[in-house]
């Protein structure tokens, strides 16, 4: 009889360490989903604690209410999608950098930086007067400013939006805008809405509320794949007279040693390959 009872004692032991070692693994993953995610009130959005020796850095997305697509934006779950991202994650595993990211408007961005609040800010066109106020890093995304997506083949000129409903993203520190603002102002035949994203530009050209939606050679493009069909084609051209345009990454201007670090590290991921299989990816 002691004998088992002594065996049930065991059993019983051995039964209750299995269970408090499952309740202890299921709260440690639920701690660790807790780590990764949106912080509405900050609107930061944290990655995983990473496991290497590193300081934080904050990096500036863009956002809009609908996103950059395929540059920058929020998936349905919530977490950061998209080219700049990619990037940004390999340059992080590859650094001393843990990047803490800030999805916000551009304005907000630019004062947090004046303010030494952010670190970095992502998907800023490369141009003399930001070079003088601030760091830039080498270019990690040379586009065309002036490509036009249509319905209509014969579509392939600025010019071509004379008489022609058309939709932009309205946005002062894009050439883009800049470009198609000033051909309005000397032009008295054009019918420009201004939008706040490309999506929505491409949405109106779906729509048919537009007739041509303008916006740079790799967010038209991306469109163009996602949403021609061979019931409803669309097309899109590039307009040469307008030349490229760098994006890269501005930095505050003490901050020398960090450009330096990001330049590198586009080097090299464009050196071993690593560059070209993201840009394949969205582009």
């Amino acid at each position: 009889m002691k004998k088992n009872i002594s065996s049930f004692m065991t059993v019983l032991s051995c039964s209750l360490l299995m269970a408090s070692c499952s309740n202890a693994d299921n709260s440690l993953k639920n701690d660790e989903n807790k780590q990764s995610g949106i912080n509405a009130d900050a609107n930061t959005i944290q990655k995983p604690s990473a496991q290497k020796s590193s300081f934080d850095v904050k990096v500036g997305l863009m956002s809009s209410s609908t996103g950059n697509a395929p540059l920058i934006f929020i998936d349905e779950k919530g977490g950061i999608q998209g080219f700049e991202y990619d990037i940004l994650k390999e340059i992080d595993e590859r650094s001393d950098y843990n990047f803490q990211y800030e999805y916000q408007p551009g304005d907000d961005l630019f004062n947090g930086m004046n303010d030494k609040e952010i670190d970095m800010i992502a998907g800023i066109e490369i141009s003399k007067e930001r070079t003088q106020k601030y760091n830039m890093t080498n270019s990690y995304l040379d586009v065309y400013p002036i490509t036009l997506l249509s319905k209509n083949p014969k579509i392939k000129k600025l010019e071509d939006i004379d008489k022609n409903y058309t939709a932009v993203k309205e946005d002062s520190m894009q050439t883009t805008f800049t470009i198609v603002k000033d051909y309005e102002n000397n032009h008295d035949n054009t019918n420009i809405d201004y939008t706040v994203s490309d999506w929505i530009s491409v949405q109106a050209l779906l729509r048919d509320d537009v007739k041509i939606a303008i916006g740079n050679s790799v967010a038209m493009p991306y469109f163009y794949s996602k949403y021609s069909t061979k019931k409803d084609p669309l097309y899109f051209s590039i307009d040469y007279d307008y030349p490229q345009q760098s994006y890269g990454f501005l930095i505050n201007k003490e901050n020398v040693d960090m450009m330096n670090d990001m330049n590198k590290h586009i080097l090299d991921m464009k050196s071993d390959g690593t560059y070209q299989k993201i840009f394949k990816k969205w582009f």
